[in-house]
Parts: C-alpha cells; structure tokens; sequence
C-alpha cells in the first residue's frame, strides 16, 4: 500500500513538473460611447483581419467565437451579423533577459574558534544559456 501511494505521489510530482506557467496576459478594452449599448448582444461574424492567414488564425479565432457567446453574443454567418469581429495575431521574438556568463567563480573564507578556512568555488553553466521568449499579441476589433 505504501509503495502504492509513493508511485502515485512519484507519477504526480512528476507531472507537476512538466506543468508550464502562462505568461503574462495584459487586456486593454476600447469602447466608442456611442456602441456601449450594442455590446455583449445580437448576431455577429468572427472574421480573419485583412491580409491575416485565416488557415493559421482558426484556433484565436475559435476561440474568440466561443468567448463572444459567453459574453452574450450568437454568432452567425456573415450576412445576417449586426457586427462584425475581426482577428488579428502578431508573433514576436523577446530578447533573453538577465543573461549570465556561463562560468562563474566565488571565493569565501571564514574564521572561528576551531581555526580559519578559504574556499573557491566554479561554476559552470551546462544548459546552454537562456533562450529568446516568444510573444503573442491578439487584437479583436468589434464594427
């Protein structure tokens, strides 16, 4: 039993560990005082942007279909929408922040009553330095 539950906690950790955090995601909402009152309501049509791929915008654009219906939204062909959602993505590159040299050197020493001591110590970095970090910037413009 108790190799049991240390397998389940062993698989668990594990899985923990492969477990990736989301980035960091900012939100700023526009709104024209004169459209307040259309929002979140009636039929509308999720659209690529102009000159976006529509075969790689499918999943964001999915997406934000379904979050429109939450919102209170039916989505619906083009030609019966009140509104139309147009989807833009924007991919960039991050540079590598904070970047460390990959062998570093310490030297520490200590004195006390059983003697004194001086240590040096080397590391070296072997996981290749740190990588660029991928961006993802999604627009959606309500017309």
């Amino acid at each position: 039993m108790i190799r049991r539950t240390l397998s389940v906690a062993a698989l668990a950790l594990s899985l923990a560990a492969c477990a990736t955090a989301p980035g960091p995601v900012e939100v700023t909402r526009f709104v024209a005082p004169t459209a307040s009152t259309q929002l979140a309501q009636g039929p509308i049509f999720v659209q690529s942007a102009a000159g976006e791929d529509n075969l790689e915008l499918a999943p964001y654009k999915a997406a934000v279909a379904a979050e429109l219906v939450r919102q209170g939204y039916r989505e619906t062909a083009r030609a019966g929408a009140g509104q139309i959602a147009e989807v833009r993505v924007e991919r960039y590159r991050l540079g590598s922040d904070g970047g460390r040299n990959p062998v570093s050197v310490g030297v520490g020493g200590s004195t006390g009553s059983y003697g004194s001591g001086v240590g040096l110590g080397v590391g070296i970095n072997l996981g290749g330095g740190s990588r660029n970090q991928l961006g993802t910037e999604m627009r959606v413009v309500i017309r």
